[in-house]
């Protein structure tokens, strides 16, 4: 199942791993809070305060690395994370083009699983 996040949920979730806990603005709290908590993303720390759980983070780091591969689908030459790079390699979205060592983004090639992935997500 995928927990596609609204540019609200995302922008506060980044907020809260940025300062580790936010207090919400009222205006926000009914939706957002309650979708990140239901999602596991944060959870109550103290009055109107939040802190961003393990799976939060995971979820922040994953929108990253598809942004980066986004970004390097895009542009051949561009210069993907080295945290991200790993990643992507790890999961088989990106290898190595045939006969390189090196480990620059432009040695790297975005496999039909990346494209698959992209494909899935992109909307414009």
């Amino acid at each position: 199942m995928k927990t596609i996040l609204s540019a609200d949920e995302v922008q506060t979730l980044e907020g809260i791993q940025n300062s580790y806990a936010i207090e919400f603005a009222p205006a926000v709290v009914p939706a957002t809070s309650k979708r990140l908590v239901e999602f596991g993303y944060v959870r109550p720390v103290t009055d109107g305060h939040f802190a961003i759980t393990e799976l939060g983070r995971q979820a922040l780091f994953h929108r990253r690395s598809y942004s980066q591969l986004l970004a390097f689908a895009k542009n051949p030459l561009f210069v993907i994370q080295l945290d991200c790079q790993e990643w992507l390699t790890e999961s088989g979205y990106i290898q190595l083009k045939s006969g390189n060592q090196q480990l620059h983004s432009f040695d790297f090639e975005i496999t039909q699983k990346g494209w698959d992935w992209i494909a899935n997500f992109y909307d414009g």
